[in-house]
């Protein structure tokens, strides 16, 4: 076992499973909170070059984050041997892992319809796949590793920040109009979730392959719907998971641009 092995290893160091609304999650909503408002009202007004290099450090912070969990994911020990197996079930194509393959659209790609696509689905889409685990639903994502929730509250809180912060920074740009250009990168992400899933249930059929949690291929509680999802075919499991989402993320956005309008309206001086 070499030095590499041992680091891996000990970030498996175990917990116990924090309680929703308990101490630890409690002091990750707070952080966030934190960060929220620090971004919004200190770097609100910075130059696109700014912005970009604040948005290119979150997503270097996610990325790093991410490669030692799938690195601590795949390594096990068999007595004095260590050895390496990846766990599909990690692949990191879930509706949270969106701003991996978004944020690059911002920090790298000029201005234009693309970019402000980009940003609206990060203040959107993303934005509630981040609000809803760590406010709405965090049992689903704790676990008996301290790496493994430090990283899921720090994934997820940035999600929140960072959604809110790009809403802020547009808000003399962005209309509601504009989330309307951000539906199309959601339908294509589900899209290529859900032909991966049946590729992999082809493929590795004994493997535990499920992103965006609507395979059908696995008996669980799907999004939307709970376990009675599994009375329903395939495709209206789909159907409403992408209007479901899309409704949910519609209200998030027009609640930010009205929020962002009334405070504009009491002090437009600082707007």
């Amino acid at each position: 076992m070499n030095a590499f092995d041992r680091f891996l290893l000990a970030l498996k160091k175990t917990m116990e499973v924090p309680k929703p609304f308990g101490a630890f999650h409690l002091w990750a909503i707070g952080i966030m909170l934190v960060v929220t408002v620090l971004l919004c009202v200190c770097f609100r007004k910075v130059s696109d070059g700014k912005f970009r290099l604040i948005l290119f450090l979150f997503w270097l912070l996610l990325i790093l984050f991410e490669v030692l969990k799938q690195l601590r994911s795949s390594i096990y020990v068999d007595g004095e041997a260590v050895y390496w197996k990846y766990p599909w079930r990690v692949t990191p194509f879930q509706f949270c892992d969106s701003p991996f393959y978004i944020l690059p659209l911002v920090f790298l790609f000029k201005e234009g319809k693309m970019r402000d696509a980009a940003m609206a689905f990060l203040a959107s889409y993303a934005f509630i796949a981040g609000a809803l685990v760590v406010i709405a639903f965090p049992e689903s994502v704790f676990c008996d590793t301290l790496i493994g929730n430090v990283h899921t509250m720090l994934h997820h809180g940035a999600q929140v920040a960072l959604g809110i912060y790009i809403a802020v920074y547009n808000r003399n740009r962005f209309t509601l109009r504009t989330f309307f250009t951000a539906i199309p990168i959601f339908l294509i992400m589900v899209a290529i979730a859900q032909g991966a899933n049946f590729i992999a249930h082809k493929y590795i059929p004994d493997e535990y392959f499920n992103l965006y949690y609507i395979s059908p291929f696995f008996n669980r509680d799907y999004p939307l719907f709970g376990p009675v999802g599994e009375k329903y075919h395939w495709t209206l499991i789909t159907f409403v998971y992408v209007t479901g989402f899309t409704a949910i993320a519609f209200l998030m956005y027009a609640m930010q641009r009205g929020i962002i309008s009334l405070c504009k309206g009491k002090n437009p001086e600082k707007a």
